[in-house]
């Protein structure tokens, strides 16, 4: 998949590829759904709070995570309980 710059491209050519929020108005404190320029919905809402994965799966296979107690980047978020969606460590 090859990463292609907006430089150069017309609005009318490149906004379906944009995410923004579903009611196109700037994050606040309430989670918004993020979707691209047709408003196809993502499975992730987005507010200044937080990031949250509504269904499907989040693979962070060959990602570093950091910020997780004892420095351990191996834990199974499975086996933590979930609140609609976010995963509660």
């Amino acid at each position: 998949m090859a990463n292609t710059p907006l430089t150069g491209n017309t609005i009318s050519s490149s906004y379906q590829g944009l995410l923004k929020t579903g009611d196109s108005s700037a994050l606040g404190a309430t989670e918004k759904p993020v979707v691209d320029g047709l408003a196809n919905a993502s499975t992730m809402t987005m507010g200044t709070g937080g990031v949250s994965f509504t269904s499907g799966t989040v693979d962070f296979s060959g990602a570093t995570v950091s910020g997780l107690p004892d420095n351990d980047t191996t834990y199974d978020l499975s086996s933590y309980g979930t609140t609609n969606g976010t995963a509660g460590i």
